[in-house]
């Protein structure tokens, strides 16, 4: 095949931090996560890249009842609580984006383990083409709130309050097997304005990584839209604007069909946008996302803003971000702010506080009511890349 040595790329990070975390009493919380990823490829004589890339993720992260979790209790027998009737009984519902359910077992565990990355790629001067288990394009084309902390006001792989709810990627095929093609930067050399496009299609959406698990049989007696034939596109635009600063925006959209037939679920449609300014040592950036979650009611939005600076070593970092999940009544406000210090170009300390809020739908005295949590984490943490 004219392949030329063969290259492979290790690497990976390690990640712990401690808390202390107030929700009516104070109490102790900790934290790891890992990843390592393996990447085997050779070069051809004609310039083109092939090769198999993996990544797997562990992570303890001690009473998180975030994403995949289930909310304080709701029964579908309650008037006013999320259901769905089948088989002419009320049954617990949950939305494709969150998978957030207030009702059935509670699946989450504190420690998990993952294969988020197993694909073949081609990699050449006109674009990157992947097959296998990926992230879809919409979400490479996702932004966040910039964050120099492992916590963030959005899209935390990590969460000290155990209450995060914000998240903008538009992540609506997961870690599913899919075939990807994106674009190499487009005009920046002759318009000043860059640009890379993206497109992905799955088959099925039915994956799980270490956050985000979408798994239909995973919570008994509870029903989740199965969201099939994903396509996903993203676009990218990107300027600079002078020496130290500039600008990049996305957009993103991703489209999957609802394959069970079921009165009140619906094909699944998102968008997402986001927006970061650069400035020498700052960064600021927002993000937003809007899901219809595959139900005909039941719309998950979301946005978020962040700013860092790091002159130095020394780096702060500031953020905000909000949802609201029509299926399970939810309001929820994040604010994280935090000081961190890199020991060098592979470790980084860090040092904040994570606020989080929310309210949801729960069962009072035979009646859906909204009841509200919060918590506040003052957190030390570590990390260090390889």
């Amino acid at each position: 095949m004219g392949l030329g040595a063969l290259t492979t790329l290790i690497r990976g990070g390690l990640r712990a931090g401690v808390a202390a975390r107030e929700s009516n009493s104070w109490k102790e919380a900790f934290i790891g996560d890992a990843d390592l990823e393996v990447e085997v490829s050779a070069i051809t004589q004609g310039g083109l890249e092939w090769g198999i890339h993996t990544q797997a993720r562990a992570q303890y992260d001690e009473d998180r009842i975030g994403f995949t979790r289930r909310l304080p209790d709701c029964p579908p027998t309650t008037l006013g609580c999320p259901s769905i009737i089948v088989v002419a009984t009320p049954t617990g519902l949950r939305g494709h984006t969150t998978q957030f359910y207030t009702s059935g077992p509670d699946v989450a565990k504190d420690s998990q383990i993952a294969l988020e990355s197993a694909h073949l790629f081609l990699r050449s001067a006109y674009g990157d083409v992947t097959i296998g288990r990926d992230d879809g394009a919409a979400y490479l084309f996702s932004l966040g709130a910039p964050s120099l902390m492992n916590v963030g006001a959005s899209n935390s792989p990590v969460d000290y309050t155990g209450l995060d709810s914000v998240k903008t990627l538009n992540d609506a095929s997961g870690f599913s097997e899919k075939i990807t093609y994106t674009s190499p930067r487009l005009l920046g050399d002759q318009v000043g304005l860059g640009v890379q496009l993206g497109v992905s299609y799955s088959l099925d959406s039915s994956a799980c990584g270490v956050d985000y698990c979408v798994d239909l049989n995973s919570v008994t007696d509870v029903v989740a839209p199965d969201i099939q034939d994903v396509m996903e596109a993203g676009i990218a635009l990107d300027r600079t604007l002078a020496p130290g600063v500039s600008v990049e925006g996305t957009l993103t959209y991703a489209r999957g069909s609802e394959k069970s037939g079921l009165v009140g679920l619906d094909n699944l449609q998102s968008y997402g946008a986001g927006l970061e300014f650069k400035m020498n040592q700052w960064t600021l950036g927002g993000s937003w996302l809007s899901s219809n979650q595959g139900l005909v009611d039941g719309d998950y939005q979301a946005y978020d803003v962040g700013l860092t600076w790091q002159p130095s070593r020394l780096g702060f970092s500031l953020g905000y971000g909000h949802a609201t999940d029509d299926l399970v009544g939810l309001s929820s406000n994040q604010i994280l702010g935090g000081v961190s210090f890199d020991v060098n170009d592979k470790v980084r300390l860090g040092l904040g506080v994570q606020h989080a809020d929310r309210e949801t739908l729960r069962d009072v005295a035979g009646t859906a009511q909204l009841g509200s949590e919060k918590a506040t984490a003052l957190f030390l943490e570590g990390g260090i890349t390889f």
